[in-house]
């Protein structure tokens, strides 16, 4: 029970033990090696010297022990399972340990050293905090755990932990850590943080020499820098079950995986462009903190979950990038290769820059911006070359623009893409005079066009196909940077399906002439079509009772032709006297199709049945259809708003309720509002329509 002298030479075998267990304090024989050392009972156990303990140090019942000058070596394990032990400023080397216990120990005046292969810090489900200052793995092929077998306690490091050891490995599999900063610097190293039942964190930097794995919570308000793979596969935890990184986070590995809730307010860089490189962004991804910039050089970019970026950046312009989930820019986006974005949209922020997309590379799928009242100049969508031009005071308020691309052609003659472009705000909104639409193409997608020759055409927005789209034949081509533009005249809608394609290309089916009269007791039908491309044939179709078409018949095309040709049809199975509605379908050989205007047959006469012409408005074609109520002279002439006459574009003969159709070309007309007027015998009949240039 009390301090013993040893006179002569005193050796401890292996595995034995020394218990220092008296109810006092107590200073321990450092001359001694020990196998294994115990200090319990109470009071204060010191050393007045070194001490060396090759397998296990153990503190129990109240004892306290301390150290605030020398070196203490420990083999094997260090259990501290008395009350709280607060160590002094000596040092601490293990060479191969577990420090655990139910009592919590501070080494944070200590300077520890660790040097074995197999460390654990933290074990059991009752273990006590322990607390480190500056601490040095140096061994190769270290196996270091913290928090071992459902450890719920804290591990805290105050100063800086270093990890140099080749092929080590750090294993966070329990317990809650906090560090100040982090080197693991060895070759071949690794890293785990798994500790679901706690969280981690970090007030300076993170370094990883090679792979690092994220289960747990994980926060880092310094740099994470990682040369080897990142896998964030989790952000669970004690905490807010966000992994946070307030500082830039830069990997250098192949590979980098992100699931969990990952908010990354000091930006992020993924610095591997090898071939087989890839850069997975899923779950809560958030890099919007302003001024910071998401930099990814993989080949394989693909993102999903709920991203959001501030800036983003992908500079390697080999391999894909795809999202399957819409999300934001809050600024720019400079893509060296297409974004594969079908059926999604990526939203800019409404103070993003105008020219927000600054890379070779576009979005395909659907772009949205708001533009305010303060909003003027030209603004980038899908590319930085697909851009709305808007003047200054165009906007009173906030209006949403969006464009959507896709790259198939919507037309066999037109170019492998279109754009869908509305005001969500305003669907009827009509672009000002000095407000201008560019769209972007590239040479592979002229599927046959001559490139000079390129136009800008619509169609309804949404669904123009086949045959659906009309010239805007003041729109311009600058073959330089695959650019085709068209100014507003101040009086045309927004909102369109546009495309590009040959001003004076031929429609597979170019129809002339369509109409119908009443023969006895039978309908005929007679129509001429101008040329022909790849025409399979005409489908008949009649409107039945209910309001439908139905097939009545089918005449056969004439394939490819550049000459007129003339088809006839009979229509003897009548229904019932009054008034007939037909169409023809025209099907193309690939089995695409459109449909020619209706033609409608009066039983008997009776007024002018004068339409309108369609489409309407028109650049620079319409087509005008009447039935006459009598026969004889007819005239069908156009005049401008003046009331000057412009062109006479039906001069003939009709009979009585016969459908004629006619077609006006004002290519050499300015925009404006025409009026045509239709006259047989002394029946008059006049109407509007609209040119938009």
């Amino acid at each position: 029970g009390a301090n013993y002298v040893v006179f002569g030479t005193t050796t401890l075998n292996s595995g034995s033990t020394v218990n220092y267990r008296a109810s006092a304090d107590q200073t321990i024989n450092t001359s001694l090696t020990y196998s294994n050392l115990t200090l319990s009972g109470s009071g204060a156990k010191s050393i007045s010297g070194a001490l060396t303990v090759n397998d296990a140090l153990t503190i129990s019942g109240t004892a306290t022990f301390s150290n605030s000058t020398y070196n203490v070596t420990v083999g094997g394990s260090m259990t501290n399972n008395s009350s709280a032990q607060t160590f002094g400023s000596g040092s601490f080397s293990f060479t191969g340990t577990t420090i655990s216990g139910t009592g919590a120990m501070d080494f944070s005046s200590s300077t520890v050293s660790f040097s074995g292969s197999n460390i654990t810090l933290g074990s059991g489900a009752t273990g006590g905090n322990l607390t480190f200052s500056s601490v040095t793995f140096s061994n190769d092929n270290a196996a270091i755990t913290i928090g071992g077998n459902s450890y719920a306690g804290t591990v805290t490091f105050n100063g800086a932990v270093s990890v140099s050891g080749t092929n080590a490995s750090l294993t966070v599999s329990g317990g809650t850590t906090s560090w100040t900063s982090l080197n693991m610097s060895g070759s071949s190293s690794s890293a785990t943080f798994s500790n679901t039942s706690g969280y981690n964190s970090f007030s300076s930097n993170a370094t990883f020499g090679n792979d690092l794995s994220i289960s747990a919570e994980c926060d880092v308000s310094g740099t994470l820098t990682v040369t080897g793979d990142l896998t964030i596969s989790g952000s669970t935890g004690t905490g807010d079950n966000t992994n946070t990184f307030t500082g830039l986070v830069t990997i250098a590995g192949q590979t980098v995986s992100f699931l969990g809730t990952n908010t990354l307010d000091g930006g992020f860089s993924h610095t591997n462009s090898g071939a087989g490189s890839s850069c997975t962004i899923g779950g809560t991804f958030d890099a919007s903190a302003s001024g910071t910039t998401t930099t990814i050089s993989a080949a394989t970019v693909s993102l999903s979950g709920t991203p959001s970026f501030y800036n983003l950046v992908v500079s390697n312009s080999s391999g894909t990038f795809t999202t399957s989930a819409s999300f934001s820019i809050a600024n720019t986006a400079n893509f060296s290769k297409d974004l594969t974005a079908t059926g999604y949209t990526i939203t800019f922020g409404a103070s993003a820059p105008a020219s927000c997309m600054l890379g070779a590379g576009e979005i395909i799928g659907t772009v949205s911006r708001t533009l305010g009242a303060a909003s003027s100049g030209a603004y980038d969508f899908n590319g930085s070359n697909t851009e709305f031009l808007i003047p200054s005071g165009e906007f009173s308020g906030n209006n949403t623009i969006t464009m959507k691309l896709v790259k198939s052609a919507p037309d066999a003659q037109a170019v492998k893409r279109y754009y869908d472009v509305s005001n969500t705000s305003n669907p009827s909104y009509q672009p000002s005079s000095s407000a201008r639409l560019q769209l972007e193409y590239d040479d592979e997608d002229l599927n046959g066009n001559i490139e000079a020759n390129l136009k800008m055409w619509y169609g309804t927005y949404g669904s123009a196909g086949e045959g659906g789209f009309s010239l805007l034949s003041s729109s311009q081509v600058n073959t330089t940077t695959n650019i085709v533009w068209y100014n507003f005249p101040g009086s045309f809608n927004f909102k369109w399906r546009y495309t590009m394609g040959e001003s004076t290309k031929p429609l597979p089916v170019e129809l002339t002439v369509f109409t119908g009269r009443l023969v006895n007791d039978r309908v005929k039908l007679r129509w001429e079509t101008a040329t022909e491309v790849n025409s399979y044939g005409f489908v008949i179709q009649r409107k039945n009772s209910a309001g439908e078409y139905e097939e009545i018949g089918f005449v056969e095309g004439q394939g490819t032709k550049n000459t007129p040709s003339h088809y006839v049809f009979y229509d003897r199975d009548l229904p019932m006297q009054g008034m007939l509605m037909y169409r023809l379908k025209m099907v193309d050989r690939d089995g695409t199709f459109e449909y020619s205007d209706e033609v409608e047959i009066a039983a008997a006469p009776g007024s002018i049945g004068l339409k309108q012409n369609f489409p309407n408005p028109f650049n620079p074609r319409t087509s005008i259809t009447f039935t006459a109520p009598e026969s004889g002279p007819a005239t069908l002439k156009i005049y401008n708003s003046a009331g000057k006459e412009v062109a006479t574009i039906f001069n003939g003969t009709v009979e009585a309720g016969v459908q004629k159709s006619a077609f006006f070309d004002g290519s050499s007309l300015p925009s404006g509002t025409y009026i045509y007027v239709l006259q047989v015998g002394s029946y008059t009949e006049s109407r509007k329509m609209m040119l938009v240039k």
